[in-house]
């Protein structure tokens, strides 16, 4: 490379200052800084951006003084060569080369725009705790050593783009606080980039990774593109925080990726990502919408305790060549916090307020039906069953039976209001919906024990009570009387028979007896005394010496309605005890 550019005087007298030391470099800096103060104050301060007579895009100010300011405050090393010279610090003559006997930034402040465009450093060079007040381009510079900007702070932009870093380059813990872009770039050595702060957006996009890649305990406030990188070995993203959006689409990870206790705030593109070894998004949180689509992984990969706090994963047309691990994976359409009105602030703040903001409280007066269904709408996406049954389909490949179900339950859940209506769609519609909310409050989809249990029980008491309130007061007062048995058990045996249907738990005498007690007895005749009735013929009569002979036997007198008590006793009983049953096999996997 051979730039055709001189050193002019302005940049040979910023060279001489940094060879001058630290101290002489930063005294000048805070005394430019505390000028743009004080221009700043009186109300001088006027620019624009424009390009000036060397053809450099810059601020520009009819301002004298502003003016005069700009040019003596920015820094243009751009298309400079900076070598280490172990003797003395030398620039040759009318040349770009530079040669110092330590190239170190540390601790510098650079008052003004800054830029080292096209830039070539040969040996190692920091800037170790620096800080630049202004936009900083490192655009297509090339670092052939060490590279180290630990604890920089960039106030204002900062581009990297296009440039090459051949050693290892340090970037931890330093701060940018607006746009920062590495686009296109390349580092041949590891990359380290651990507990930095992006306040603004942030582009890696097609950047290529040749070795370590650490992005350990990163925050970034805004957007975070990463779109099209290649890492060819490991990729740390433990911890990480992304309080924008975060876009991976079509990146490749060569080696191990990491993204475990990372934090993803808004929407999450994972498509068409390539992880050809391991993956683990183990404890990750997805507090919005996160795409997983047609992405491709070779091994292992891990979303163990992972929460998807808002909506379901996209996994559609993913394929995984070993079965991914889903240990107590929570998939919940609605934010869950440790808090007993958790549900009641998340439904007013999250999802009414802003609801009726958008002037939908008008509709409500006019079509309170479509209002509604429009309100339950508003937090739900058509395509969410089908992501429910891609997570489906990854439990079965993980034969992992618990989340199965649990994907399942989602699936039918996400029916609602966007295929299945209460109303309005059909009675089809009318009856999904209904048995859908049944089968959920009755025994949770199938999973739960106990739900069928407590509704067998309560229907048991609650018939037992029905049974004790149609009682006839005659029948009870007899039945006190003769303490054969007492109004409550006859009550409680009956309901026993009806809700368990299969099990001769007592005798016929016993059943009889008890609704004798509380509907009373008539006599029941034989046929033949009614045949004999209806041919007129006279009655046998007996002598004193032999005893009669009976043509009748007492029966309950059971009440229609009764009747009809006992047939919806049975029919709810078989019902729940089938799910009791269906949540046993359930539970414990029984083919």
């Amino acid at each position: 490379m051979s730039p055709q550019r001189k050193i002019d005087p302005q940049t040979k007298e910023h060279i001489e200052r940094f060879l001058a030391g630290k101290e002489v470099w930063n005294d000048w800096a805070r005394d430019m800084l505390a000028r743009k103060e004080k221009l700043v104050e009186e109300g001088k301060w006027q620019v624009k951006r424009g390009i000036d007579f060397l053809w450099r895009h810059r601020d520009l100010s009819h301002n004298p003084e502003v003016q005069a300011w700009l040019d003596e405050a920015y820094l243009d090393f751009s298309s400079l060569i900076f070598k280490m010279n172990q003797n003395e610090n030398r620039i040759d003559k009318d040349a770009i080369l530079f040669k110092a006997v330590i190239l170190n930034f540390s601790h510098f402040i650079f008052p003004y725009e800054t830029t080292f465009v096209n830039s070539q450093f040969f040996g190692g060079i920091d800037f170790f705790y620096s800080i630049f007040y202004d936009s900083t381009n490192f655009s297509s510079a090339k670092f052939k050593d060490r590279v180290v900007f630990s604890g920089s702070n960039f106030c204002s932009d900062a581009y990297f783009y296009n440039s090459r870093f051949y050693d290892e380059a340090i970037i931890s813990g330093a701060i940018f606080k607006q746009e920062a872009s590495f686009d296109n770039s390349i580092l041949k050595n590891s990359a380290n980039f651990s507990s930095t702060k992006f306040f603004g957006k942030t582009s890696f996009s097609d950047v290529k990774f040749k070795s370590v890649l650490s992005f350990h305990n990163v925050t970034f406030e805004n957007d975070a593109t990463f779109m099209l990188i290649s890492s060819k070995k490991i990729a740390d993203f433990r911890e990480a925080t992304f309080k924008g959006r975060a876009l991976f689409r079509e990146a490749s990870f060569q080696g191990n990726a990491f993204f475990r206790l990372a934090r993803f705030k808004k929407q999450t593109d994972f498509a068409h990502v390539d992880f050809l070894k391991s993956a683990n998004f183990s404890e990750v949180k997805f507090f919005q919408s996160v795409s997983f689509e047609a992405i491709e992984v070779k091994r292992a990969f891990s979303l163990a305790d992972a929460q998807f706090l808002r909506k379901p994963p996209n996994f559609s047309q993913a394929h995984f060549s070993e079965s991914p691990r889903l240990d107590h994976v929570e998939v919940q359409p609605f934010i869950k916090k440790k808090s007993p009105f958790s549900w009641q602030r998340y439904f007013w703040q999250e999802r009414f307020l802003p609801y009726l903001k958008r002037g939908v409280y008008r509709a409500f007066l006019f079509n309170p039906l479509n209002s509604w269904r429009g309100f339950c709408n508003s937090d739900r996406n058509l395509d969410d069953e089908a992501y429910y049954r891609a997570l489906k389909r990854l439990a079965i490949q993980a034969h992992d039976h618990e989340n199965e179900m649990k994907f399942f339950a989602g699936e039918l859940r996400s029916r609602r209001f966007v295929r299945d209506f209460p109303y309005q769609q059909g009675l089809a519609s009318g009856l999904r919906y209904l048995f859908g909310v049944l089968y959920e409050i009755t025994s949770d989809f199938g999973r739960s024990i106990w739900r069928p249990a407590v509704w067998w029980g309560a229907t048991f008491a609650l018939f037992a009570s029905l049974y004790l309130a149609n009682a006839n007061p005659a029948a009870l007062e007899k039945c006190e009387k003769g303490k054969t048995i007492s109004a409550l058990a006859a009550a409680k045996t009956i309901a026993a028979k009806n809700s368990l249907p299969f099990f001769n738990l007592d005798r016929v005498e016993k059943l009889k007896r008890s609704y004798g007690c509380l509907y009373g007895a008539a006599p029941l005749y034989h046929p033949s005394y009614y045949a004999q009735e209806e041919s007129g013929q006279p009655k046998a009569h007996t002598t004193s010496k032999s005893p009669p002979t009976r043509r009748f036997h007492m029966a309950p007198a059971v009440p229609w309605w009764v009747t009809v008590l006992g047939v919806l006793n049975m029919v709810l009983s078989l019902i729940f005890l089938f799910l009791l049953l269906l949540a046993i096999r359930n539970q414990f996997r029984i083919k």
